[in-house]
């Protein structure tokens, strides 16, 4: 950061002659500080920080005096190529909408546009429109601000959280201290992952953030879990839902819709999908440790799905249709 404040103060270029040894080190210490340094800003920011010029501004060649300048534009928020980033995520932050996180981009993206030329405000407001996320089925989490800024700043900070919230099973209300790991984004709806903070043996649970009435970052810190991520946590999980016995269910379903085996085709299922052909119909074979979530999708399928298995599978979809059709004779 001395160097970036060095380059602006000199006009945006400065003399190696004046990258004196007592404030950057020997030679090669600075230049493989620099490569890593440009190397950095141009994969974050698809062009480098800086560039090596001759005393005319031109690029630099031996026997010349050498100098470092800023590359055109590289301090900018944006280049023109990268404006699409924008508008992608505004609609992203639509889940997020009426939180601090949306509030805060918002501010992030006002103060990027405030270094925009006119070409560049015309192009960005151009390409609003060619992103669009609908929004239906989110949650509403304008309510729960407060709740998802404690979230995130004890993410951060890996600090411990205390929380009230509503229990599942119970529907009682639970107080206790939780060691936050992952924020999970799932059907439009954030999640938290979390552990208990003084069981000798804690295992991951995934919470709603909504069932929380009150978030509090406390003073105690916590080492986070070296061997814990995310993605084998929900490696053989269908959705949101893990199995607690250890089975895993191989699912097998019979397509008797065409345009549904497409639509199932173009997606992932589970850690391990298969398809296969039985009675001349296509048929899919997924694994996962729980059949929680299964029979809510596979019955959101209607008659062009065939449960062939697992029994257990069949048997709760067939008890909730009878629920159903009994319901509708009443």
């Amino acid at each position: 950061m001395r160097l970036i404040a060095r380059l602006c103060a000199a006009h945006a270029r400065v003399s190696f002659e004046d990258l004196e040894e007592p404030d950057w080190g020997s030679y090669s210490n600075l230049m493989k500080f620099l490569t890593q340094l440009n190397s950095a800003w141009s994969f974050h920011r698809g062009i480098p920080l800086f560039q090596e010029v001759n005393e005319d501004g031109l690029p630099w060649q031996r026997g010349q005096p050498r100098y470092l300048q800023l590359a055109d534009r590289s301090l900018k928020y944006t280049a023109s190529e990268n404006l699409a980033v924008m508008p992608a995520y505004l609609q992203f932050m639509k889940l997020l909408k009426g939180t601090f996180l949306e509030k805060g981009f918002q501010q992030l993206l006002a103060a990027g546009q405030s270094e925009m030329d006119g070409k560049e405000r015309a192009a960005l407001r151009a390409t609003e429109r060619k992103f669009y996320f609908t929004g239906k089925g989110t949650k509403d989490y304008s309510r729960h601000s407060q709740a998802i800024e404690a979230i995130y700043k004890a993410l951060l900070s890996e600090k411990m959280i205390e929380v009230t919230r509503r229990s599942n099973s119970t529907g009682s209300i639970v107080q206790e201290t939780l060691k936050p790991l992952t924020l999970v984004m799932f059907n439009h709806g954030l999640y938290l992952v979390t552990m208990l903070a003084d069981d000798p043996n804690p295992k991951p649970v995934k919470h709603q953030i909504e069932k929380f009435q009150s978030v509090k970052v406390t003073t105690r810190a916590f080492t986070y879990p070296a061997l814990y991520k995310p993605e084998q946590l929900f490696a053989k999980s269908f959705g949101m839902h893990n199995g607690d016995n250890g089975v895993e269910y191989v699912v097998e379903l019979q397509i008797l819709d065409v345009r549904v085996g497409q639509y199932l085709k173009e997606r992932r299922w589970s850690h391990a999908d298969e398809y296969f052909e039985r009675d001349g119909h296509p048929c899919l074979r997924l694994r996962t440790n729980s059949l929680v979530e299964v029979k809510s999708w596979v019955m959101g399928f209607g008659s062009t799905l065939k449960v062939l298995g697992p029994g257990e599978l069949r048997n709760q979809i067939e008890d909730e249709v009878r629920r159903m059709a009994s319901m509708l004779s009443a």
